[in-house]
């Protein structure tokens, strides 16, 4: 009995470190995938003007990054929008529940709170230039001035 529950606790730990890997590796995409949107606006003088991330991959590789990760971890497809006047962009990933959340459906300037969310079940959001919404335990994805701003989940 002992050692089935010493077993449950090393799966479980490991499900765990999994689970923060693959949040990690959603963080560090969305930086490049900024990095490289805000090369293009420097030379375009607005972001990229496109419908979805397989649209956005087209208009930065090879140019501006090569190898763009267009699904997430969990294998759902990275969300890109941006707005009509293409002065704001967002970058969505519907999180290991596999579902978005309706909140980001709308392309808005105004980008949401931030907020950190309590797993990775929630949508994880990167807006002109900035996370809005990370899981607990990830707020380095702020920077320390943002760190002071972040509002509880709603």
């Amino acid at each position: 009995m002992m050692i089935r529950a010493g077993l449950m606790l090393v799966l479980l730990a490991t499900a765990d470190e999994a689970e923060q890997l693959k949040i990690k590796r959603v963080l560090a995409d969305f930086r490049t995938m900024a990095a490289a949107v805000e090369a293009y606006a420097g030379e375009h003088h607005e972001y990229p003007r496109a419908a979805s991330i397989q649209e956005l991959r087209g208009a930065l590789d090879p140019r501006y990054v090569q190898g763009l990760h267009v699904t997430d971890p969990w294998g759902t497809e990275y969300r890109y929008a941006v707005t009509d006047d293409a002065r704001h962009y967002r970058m969505v990933c519907a999180g290991s529940d596999l579902k978005f959340e309706k909140t980001y459906d709308k392309m808005k300037a105004d980008p949401p709170k931030q907020q950190l969310s309590p797993d990775a079940t929630y949508d994880i959001v990167y807006q002109d230039n900035g996370f809005r919404v990370v899981p607990e335990g990830f707020e380095k994805a702020f920077t320390q001035h943002e760190i002071r701003r972040v509002v509880p989940f709603q």
